[in-house]
């Protein structure tokens, strides 16, 4: 029983480390995006496919960024290894929308990657990186 708590607790562990991770390189990313609006306010930016795969291109280099930086996994493998691939991207979209209500909510229009899917392509994109090179 103890064995499986505490398997169990380092998956919590590992999810939030990656969680932690996604939502400050998104962040970042959220910054760049509003510090060079002005290019993303042209017809691409009501494109879907070309902004999902754009944030996707994005998140995979983030992963490839902080994949050199962490050449390690930020918390060590568990038994339920992999399963922060589709839990994080999940949780670091809704914190993202999260942000892009709260700039609402301040009278700011939110950029793209403030809303869950876009948050959730560049997250998957840069997690699937991770996965692949660091583990």
């Amino acid at each position: 029983m103890d064995e499986l708590f505490a398997a169990l607790l380092a998956s919590i562990f590992e999810i939030l480390g990656e969680v932690l991770l996604q939502v400050v390189l998104e962040f970042l990313a959220s910054l760049l995006v509003r510090a060079v609006g002005k290019v993303f306010s042209t017809r691409h930016y009501q494109d879907r496919f070309f902004t999902s795969f754009l944030f996707a291109v994005f998140g995979a280099s983030a992963g490839l960024v902080s994949a050199r930086i962490f050449p390690h996994p930020i918390v060590h493998p568990t038994r339920f290894h992999g399963i922060s691939l589709l839990i994080s991207p999940i949780i670091t979209g809704n914190v993202m929308f999260g942000i892009g209500r709260l700039e609402l909510r301040f009278g700011r229009k939110p950029t793209q990657i403030e809303t869950f899917w876009i948050g959730f392509i560049f997250a998957f994109a840069m997690a699937l990186v991770r996965f692949v090179l660091v583990n």
